[in-house]
């Protein structure tokens, strides 16, 4: 299942388009779910800096073009 997404990173240390905003808009809505459950605003706050470092991440990572 996992194997064209590893591959890809370990030949080319890419990831496709589509996966980045696959993986995005994921990381996203499990995290805005998180932070609606939760009461207190200091794991809100931690949440919401392990959002914005994941997506810095996956972003910085080179976009694989048509393979």
């Amino acid at each position: 299942i996992l194997g064209e997404y590893i591959r890809n990173y370990r030949e080319y240390r890419a990831i496709k388009r589509k996966t980045k905003i696959y993986t995005i808009i994921l990381l996203w809505a499990t995290l805005g779910i998180s932070i609606w459950v939760v009461d207190n605003i200091y794991i809100r706050i931690f949440l919401l800096v392990v959002g914005i470092s994941v997506t810095l991440h996956i972003l910085l990572i080179k976009t694989l073009e048509n393979i």
